[in-house]
């Protein structure tokens, strides 16, 4: 019987990938199940501060980062990296050591995906920065540079599933966006009813604070909200904050 599984002429990362996923492969490597979005112990040398970590991208691939070097790679890269291989040669030991051996029953992705709801899309209209806006951040000594590195603006008005909503911006009621990737958090300070003073499509792998960590640092802080982000950069510490304080940073399953 003509056997596929066998046929290596050509093994690329998308065949492998039909196959065996990429949580599976880098667990194998480092010899133990491990977690995404977190740190943990670089495979690549004795590392006793963890400064290594896997993410999921924009894309959905689970990607690592080397905070200690900046590199950033593929579970492909991983695999050239961990064994010294040429890009095809990294991709025959999986196909070899997974597929082959068949050391991976479960074929389908283990990873914690995150739920997707399409039909909640939050659109905003930007205003200019005063000094009710000043007053409001300079309470936690947030300065508007400090805001705009982290992507919070003052926002006119907001529109969930292109509806308009009904609430203005106005000194005595300010309205902020947060920009998380490519979603949104509206955040009303002065709100009584908490169920209005948030709005939110962002989802439990939007990790706050995220995008601007160093490329190298000793330590990272996780705390509890952005703003807590924010005010812990002014005092030159990294940190990254989950959406809210009853959610926690996904683990993998």
């Amino acid at each position: 019987m003509y056997n596929t599984l066998t046929v290596t002429d050509d093994i690329t990362l998308e065949k492998i990938l039909n196959i065996v996923d990429e949580y599976h492969i880098y667990s194998y490597y480092i010899g133990n199940p491990v977690k995404v979005n977190g740190p943990i112990s670089s495979p690549f040398r004795k590392d006793n501060n963890p400064s290594w970590s896997l993410f999921r991208s924009k894309r959905n691939e689970i990607m690592y980062k080397d905070f200690a070097t900046g590199e950033t790679g593929n579970v492909a890269k991983f695999v050239q990296k961990m064994f010294d291989l040429s890009y095809h040669k990294a991709l025959e030991k999986i196909w070899d050591d997974l597929i082959l051996t068949k050391k991976v029953k479960q074929r389908k992705p283990r990873i914690e995906i995150e739920p997707k709801d399409p039909s909640k899309i939050i659109g905003i209209k930007r205003k200019n920065f005063t000094k009710t806006d000043d007053e409001f951040w300079g309470k936690y000594g947030l300065s508007r540079d400090v805001l705009k590195r982290y992507n919070v603006y003052p926002i006119e008005s907001f529109w969930v599933n292109d509806i308009q909503q009904s609430f203005k911006y106005t000194k005595d009621d300010p309205m902020y966006a947060y920009k998380i990737f490519n979603k949104f958090k509206i955040y009303r300070p002065y709100s009584k009813s908490r169920l209005n003073k948030w709005r939110n499509n962002c989802g439990q792998y939007d990790i706050q604070g995220w995008e601007q960590l160093p490329e190298i640092d000793d330590l990272l802080i996780i705390t509890k909200s952005l703003k807590d982000v924010m005010v812990l950069y002014t005092l030159g510490y990294s940190s990254i904050s989950p959406q809210s304080e009853n959610s926690s940073i996904p683990k993998s399953n």
